[in-house]
């Protein structure tokens, strides 16, 4: 298999944003989990942020293989999807169509 050094760049760039994707995405979590106890003052924001640090690092570490190995036990792959998603579309917009599972058999 032949090693491409000239499109390491795009894969740096690729594993950085998807860094700063997670790291949002975690942000994110967090802010939906904590804003109502922090503005009802339940908590201060030290507080939360303490919190926040510990149960996100262990989720992540404890059960993210869990959360990252589900797409792939759910949808199988990405082709199965989209047809799964296609035949859900048509039979949404045209019920009495049995032909689609014909079509779709081969």
């Amino acid at each position: 298999m032949a090693v491409l050094h000239q499109f390491d760049y795009i894969f740096a760039f690729g594993v950085i944003f998807a860094f700063l994707d997670a790291w949002n995405i975690g942000a994110n979590d967090v802010a939906n989990s904590f804003a109502t106890s922090v503005s009802s003052r339940s908590l201060t924001l030290p507080q939360a942020m303490i919190i926040a640090t510990f149960t996100e690092f262990l989720g992540a570490v404890l059960a993210g293989y869990v959360a990252c190995a589900t797409p792939s036990w759910t949808m199988g792959s990405p082709l199965t999807m989209c047809v799964r998603q296609w035949q859900f579309a048509c039979r949404r917009h045209h019920p009495q169509q049995d032909h689609l599972d014909q079509l779709l058999r081969g």
